[in-house]
C-alpha cells in the first residue's frame, strides 16, 4: 500500500472569490486515497498565498517528508494552483520532493510522470495559475491607479491618516488623532533646531512612533498636504494629482521642510551653523516696526560675522557679538545675590509654614477617613465569611470601598509630599537664578531658546548695546523688589516687602523650577 501525505491550502482571497475550503479540499483527497487504496500518513493545512513557498504549513511539510522519506511515496493536492502559482519555483521544489523519492501530484489533474511528454501538461497546469495571477495583479493596479487619478488613497493610511469609506461607500482617507503630531513634527523642523533623528526621537515620545527609515520618509509625504503622486506606469509619465483627503500640512510649510531636506550638506551645515551662532533668532523684536528679527551671515575677509536684522525691511541691524554680550549683561544684572536668597527662602518659607496647619488638618482627616474606610472594608469581608450576607452585595460593595481607600491614600500621598516638592522647587529656581550666565552658555541651542522663552514673557529689544523687555518676568520683579527691601532702610511699621500676595508669590516659586 502506497503511503501519502495530503497537502490543502487556501487564501482568504480565494476562499471569498471562489468559494474553495480545506474542509472540501481534503474530503476530495481523502476519497481518491480510499480508491487509489493509498495509506494517508499525515495532513497538512495552509491558509497563505501560493506566491512562493515561505509558508509555515508547507515548511512543516518537506521538513515531515524528509524526515520521513522512506515511509513516503506522495504528496497529494487536489489541483496544481493548489501547490503554487509560480512555474519556476513550484518546478523547483517539485525536483527537492523527487531528489527524497517522493512524487508531488493532483488528484483532480494527475500526470503520469513515466511518460516524458506528460512534463508539458505539467508545465500548462502550473503556467495557468501565474497567468492568472498576473492578470489580476495588472487588473489590480489599474484599478488602483484610476481610484489615485480620482484623488483616491486606496492603500494602507499612512499615521496621521485613517482608512475610512465617503458617502458613495468609496475608500478616503480622514485625519486620526495623531494628525496634531505630524502637523507639529514639520513646523518643528522647519525651525531647524532639530536633525531629523532628533525630532524622531522627541515625537515618539509624545506618542507618534516611527522608526529612524520611517520618520524622513513622513517628512517628504506629500499625502500630508492633500496631493497624491502617482508614479510611472507603462508609458504614462508621472504626475501629482489633487487628492479628496483633507489635508494636515499647509503647503508653504511642506516646501520649506522640502528645501531644508534637500539642501546639500554644504547648505545645511552652514544652516545649523548659523543657528548655533545666532540663538536669539526670532526672539528679538525689531524696535522701529515691532516685528521678529532673524539672522544671517556676511562673509569678511578672514571670517563669517552673524547679524540679527529685520524681516519687514527695516534698518534694525544688530551684531550678533552685541546681542550676545548685552544678554549676559542682563543676566549678570538679575541675578540673586546670597542675602537676597537666604531673605527670600526665610521669607516663603513663612508662607508656607502659614499654610502648614491647615494642611496637617487635612492630613488628619484624612487619615482618619481611610481609617474608617479599611474597617468598613474589613467588616464587609467578615460578614461574607460568616455567610451573613449574600455574594451579590459583596461583589457590589467591596469594588466601591476599594475606590474610595485609593483615592484617599492619592490625596494623603500628595498632601505628604507638598512640602518637599516646595523646598525642592525653591532650591533649584534659586540656583538657577544665582547662574543664568553660566547656565545660559553652557546650554545646547534648543535649552538655551527655552530658557530665554522662560525669563522673558515677550520678546528682547536691544537698544544702545542694553537688553530690555516690555514686560519682565513676574519671579525676577518680585525678586528685584525684595533687593530693593533689603538695601534701603524703611520705618519698623512698613511691610517688609512690596511683591504681591502669598498666594501671587507661591505661583512664581513655580515657575523658577520649571
Amino acid at each position: 500500500m502506497k503511503k501519502v501525505v495530503l497537502y490543502v491550502r487556501v487564501s482568504t482571497d480565494e476562499q471569498a472569490r471562489l468559494g474553495y475550503s480545506l474542509g472540501h479540499q481534503e474530503m476530495v483527497l481523502t476519497k481518491f486515497s480510499e480508491l487509489k487504496e493509498f495509506e494517508v500518513v499525515s495532513i497538512f493545512r495552509e491558509d497563505h498565498s501560493a506566491k512562493n513557498f515561505e509558508r509555515p504549513e508547507y515548511k512543516k511539510l518537506f521538513k515531515f517528508c524528509k524526515t520521513h522519506k522512506k515511509e513516503i511515496d506522495f504528496v497529494l493536492i487536489t489541483k496544481w494552483d493548489r501547490f503554487s502559482r509560480n512555474q519556476r519555483d513550484a518546478l523547483q521544489e517539485i525536483k527537492s520532493f523527487s531528489d527524497l523519492g517522493i512524487e508531488v501530484n493532483a488528484a483532480e489533474q494527475w500526470i503520469d510522470f513515466s511518460i516524458p511528454h506528460n512534463k508539458m501538461m505539467l508545465s500548462i497546469y502550473l503556467t495557468i495559475p501565474e497567468i492568472d495571477n498576473d492578470v489580476r495583479g495588472i487588473n489590480t493596479r489599474m484599478g488602483m491607479r484610476r481610484s489615485l487619478k480620482e484623488g483616491r488613497w486606496t492603500g494602507v493610511a499612512p499615521i496621521g491618516y485613517k482608512n475610512d469609506r465617503d458617502h458613495l461607500k468609496k475608500p478616503i482617507l480622514i485625519p486620526s488623532d495623531k494628525a496634531p503630531l505630524i502637523l507639529e513634527s514639520f513646523e518643528l523642523f522647519a525651525t531647524g533646531l532639530y536633525d531629523k533623528e532628533e525630532l524622531r526621537r522627541i515625537m515618539n515620545k509624545k506618542g507618534l512612533i516611527l522608526s529612524k527609515s520611517q520618520f524622513p520618509k513622513m517628512l517628504e509625504n506629500s499625502l500630508y498636504i492633500g496631493k497624491i503622486f502617482i508614479p510611472e506606469f507603462k508609458g504614462e509619465d508621472a504626475q501629482q494629482v489633487e487628492g479628496l483627503h483633507e489635508p494636515i500640512v499647509p503647503e508653504e510649510l511642506f516646501n520649506k521642510v522640502q528645501w531644508m531636506l534637500k539642501s546639500n550638506q554644504s547648505q545645511r551645515k552652514l544652516y545649523e551653523k548659523l543657528n548655533d551662532v545666532t540663538p536669539l533668532r526670532a526672539l528679538i523684536t525689531c524696535s522701529k516696526c515691532g516685528g521678529k528679527l532673524t539672522s544671517s551671515a556676511s562673509k569678511g575677509r578672514s571670517r563669517y560675522y552673524t547679524y540679527y536684522h529685520c524681516r519687514n525691511g527695516c534698518t534694525e541691524r544688530i551684531p550678533a557679538e552685541q546681542a550676545h554680550e548685552a544678554l549676559l549683561n542682563y543676566f549678570d544684572e538679575v541675578a540673586v545675590k546670597p542675602e537676597i536668597e537666604k531673605l527670600y527662602l526665610d521669607v516663603m518659607g513663612t508662607i508656607f509654614k502659614a499654610n502648614e496647619s491647615n494642611r496637617e488638618q487635612e492630613i488628619s482627616g484624612l487619615k482618619e477617613n481611610l481609617s474608617g474606610a479599611n474597617k468598613k472594608l474589613a467588616s464587609l469581608e467578615e460578614k461574607y465569611v460568616l455567610n451573613e450576607i449574600e455574594r451579590d452585595s459583596y461583589s457590589f460593595m467591596k469594588p466601591r470601598f476599594k475606590d474610595e481607600i485609593s483615592k484617599l491614600k492619592e490625596k494623603l500621598s500628595d498632601l505628604e509630599s507638598k512640602e518637599t516638592n516646595y523646598t525642592r522647587y525653591l532650591n533649584s529656581g534659586i540656583t538657577l537664578l544665582q547662574n543664568l550666565s553660566y547656565y545660559y552658555e553652557a546650554a545646547s541651542l534648543p535649552n538655551k531658546q527655552k530658557l530665554i522663552g522662560s525669563i522673558f514673557p515677550e520678546n528682547l529689544i536691544i537698544e544702545n548695546g542694553k537688553c530690555r523687555t516690555a514686560r519682565e518676568n513676574e519671579v525676577i520683579r518680585v525678586l528685584k523688589g525684595f533687593e530693593q527691601d533689603f538695601t534701603k532702610e524703611r520705618p519698623r511699621n512698613s511691610r517688609p516687602f512690596r511683591s504681591g500676595s502669598p498666594d501671587r508669590n507661591r505661583t512664581c516659586i513655580f515657575r523658577i523650577g520649571i
